[in-house]
């Protein structure tokens, strides 16, 4: 795929205005909690060299200083403390506001690589395929040793992982069964020795696919997205 500075979440006016606006208000609150911290030192340090409150406030007064000034430190920790609150509050908000902004954002992006998307996907199917074949013969060779009562004598090469593509759960079929599900490829592509095996499990999958099909195919194609990343057992 080649660098596209189109491809970029931040090309898209809603997100972009959205998380400009994140950044500042994430900025108003790392300095509000500082401020608060600043505060709350001064408060400590006061404390520690003059005792607690009311040595604190007596020698205030023995200095001539308003009494009332005393406190002020304190009252303004408070309101420090209640902004960065306030602030928390405001990120969360904006944090809502960039989700809600990255999911029309993300759809124009994956219209525009959908082709190279379907094609990939498309070539790990025909490659899924061939490898299906390849291990049903491998298949065929141990069993005709087996039933001639006669020893397995080469390097074992069976795939691992995959099991056997004709059997449904195995991975490699519940995987090309989503492909055929989701559109990727047709159901002619598959050998029709494994549709036949496979059974009602394809019809029941693409039956149940029809409950979405008012969705608009950006969110077909991050749906179907989400499906080949499914990490099948």
């Amino acid at each position: 795929m080649k660098n596209d500075e189109s491809l970029s979440l931040e090309m898209h006016p809603g997100y972009a205005a959205a998380f400009k606006r994140l950044q500042e208000v994430r900025g108003d609150l790392d300095r509000a909690e500082a401020a608060a911290r600043r505060l709350e030192d001064e408060i400590l340090l006061a404390r520690q060299g003059r005792g607690g409150t009311l040595d604190l406030e007596a020698a205030s007064r023995l200095a001539g200083d308003d009494v009332a000034a005393v406190n002020d430190l304190q009252g303004k920790f408070s309101k420090a403390r209640r902004e960065v609150e306030i602030l928390a509050r405001t990120v969360k908000l904006a944090e809502e506001a960039v989700d809600r902004q990255k999911r029309p954002a993300s759809e124009v992006m994956c219209r525009k690589l959908a082709p190279e998307y379907e094609a990939a996907v498309r070539a790990i199917a025909a490659a899924a395929i061939a490898l299906g074949k390849g291990m049903i013969a491998e298949l065929a060779v141990r069993d005709s040793l087996a039933q001639a009562g006669a020893n397995f004598c080469f390097q074992p090469m069976a795939f691992p992982g995959g099991g056997d593509p004709r059997e449904y759960p195995s991975r490699i079929s519940v995987w090309l069964m989503a492909a055929v599900v989701y559109g990727f490829i047709s159901r002619t592509d598959i050998p029709e020795e494994w549709l036949d095996r496979w059974g009602c499990h394809l019809d029941a999958q693409l039956n149940a696919k029809t409950q979405g099909a008012g969705m608009q195919p950006a969110a077909k194609a991050a749906r179907r997205a989400d499906s080949a990343n499914v990490v099948y057992s």
